[in-house]
């Protein structure tokens, strides 16, 4: 699974995820560049599924953006 990607489209952090799952930005980072099954660390069936949900749906419903001011 792509975590980095699902993070990118949700607009988490590595940071943030961890919080979510009661973990360390260091092994989701470890997770997201593949050395997190060396060490035996991954997301579970339901946290990899249930992140997928939530990417699928923010791509499904874009929120409008905030559009920067222009300086003059």
């Amino acid at each position: 699974m792509a975590v980095g990607l699902c993070l990118l489209d949700i607009g988490w952090s590595t940071r943030e995820l961890a919080r979510r799952l009661g973990t360390t930005p260091v092994i989701i980072k470890r997770i997201i560049e593949g050395q997190g099954r060396l060490a035996n660390q991954r997301l579970t069936v339901a946290e990899s599924k249930t992140l997928l949900e939530i990417a699928a749906f923010v791509r499904e419903h874009k929120m409008p953006r905030r559009k920067t001011p222009s300086r003059k």
